[in-house]
């Protein structure tokens, strides 16, 4: 498969998960508990609903299919490389490694947690799969439902964490609930 034609799948899957975040509602960003706190954040939750979104809308003539925690260590080059990462989502073609689109891990963030050393090691992650298991691109999607625009620290911080990457690795945040999910420029 060409360079061209993947950059174009890797572009209609991006924009159907731009739009997909556009048809998630509040309750999947923040669960109510009958407990004092009130409400829970369960990024699982966020990840399931993002996955049933996705899946309604990737066009049947897409290239590729949609996993969600998808277990590789079981798999031959998974083992041999020591990889026992289990991503949020894969977008491949299962049994063929010269078509591996994107791998996307999912991370919330709040305005008082920010979670960097996750996020950190997430990204770490995003770059083992690129380099060693052939991904075209990598994802990291950040989500919140109290910030109304990404932390310009945070962007720095990524900044510094995903300099090496050639622009493999993009950023992406889900400002909130049927909000479209943006690119966020590093």
């Amino acid at each position: 498969m060409t360079e061209n034609k993947k950059n174009q799948d890797y572009k209609t899957f991006l924009d159907v998960l731009s739009s997909a975040g556009k048809k998630i509602r509040y309750h999947f960003f923040r669960i109510q508990t009958a407990s004092e706190e009130g409400f829970v954040f369960r990024e699982r939750v966020y990840c399931y609903e993002l996955y049933h979104r996705l899946r309604e809308m990737l066009p049947l003539e897409f290239n590729y299919e949609l996993d969600g925690e998808l277990d590789k260590k079981g798999q031959k080059l998974f083992h041999k490389l020591k990889m026992k990462y289990i991503p949020d989502f894969l977008v491949h073609k299962p049994g063929d490694m010269d078509h591996n689109l994107t791998v996307i891990e999912v991370k919330q963030i709040r305005r008082y947690n920010i979670k960097k050393k996750e996020i950190s090691s997430d990204i770490a992650k995003l770059s083992r799969f690129i380099e060693e298991a052939s991904y075209f691109r990598g994802i990291m999607l950040l989500y919140s439902d109290d910030l109304n625009e990404f932390p310009q620290k945070l962007k720095n911080f990524i900044k510094d964490q995903i300099e090496n990457s050639n622009g493999q690795i993009q950023v992406l945040f889900h400002p909130g609930p049927t909000k479209k999910i943006e690119k966020i420029e590093i």
